[in-house]
């Protein structure tokens, strides 16, 4: 089984999407210093997994260790988004927790393509052409 890659990109734009969340969160009135508390321990521990990765070639047990933690903190960036029906905050919708889970998909290695739909593939095949 080959290495397994520190998926730097995929860290590194969960970070970001921490970070809007993070300005997002803070500019509301009255802010839920909980939910900023999670994101910023979040960003941080994925920050310093890709600290930890970096002087690493993949198969080490460091690397292993950086990516171990980093799956860990994807897998809890779900938490940022609880407790939504009790407050609800302007722009929290189905599609910023789609962005979320996408995001940590990613980081764990299962990032969701989407197939081609019946009409590519007829198209492709030349059925769809005029």
């Amino acid at each position: 089984m080959p290495a397994r890659a520190f998926p730097v990109e995929a860290v590194r734009d969960l970070v970001g999407i921490l970070r809007t969340l993070y300005a997002h969160a803070a500019a509301e009135r009255g802010p839920d210093t909980r939910r900023l508390a999670l994101i910023r321990k979040l960003a941080t521990e994925l920050q310093r997994a890709t600290a930890m990765a970096a002087p690493h070639d993949p198969g080490t047990a460091p690397c292993e260790r950086a990516i171990e933690l980093a799956e860990n903190a994807a897998a809890r960036v779900a938490e940022v988004l609880e407790d939504l029906d009790v407050h609800v905050p302007a722009g929290w919708n189905p599609t910023t927790e789609s962005l979320l889970r996408t995001a940590s998909a990613r980081v764990a290695g299962r990032s969701r393509k989407r197939g081609p739909t019946e009409r590519e593939l007829r198209w492709a095949c030349g059925k769809n052409r005029r």
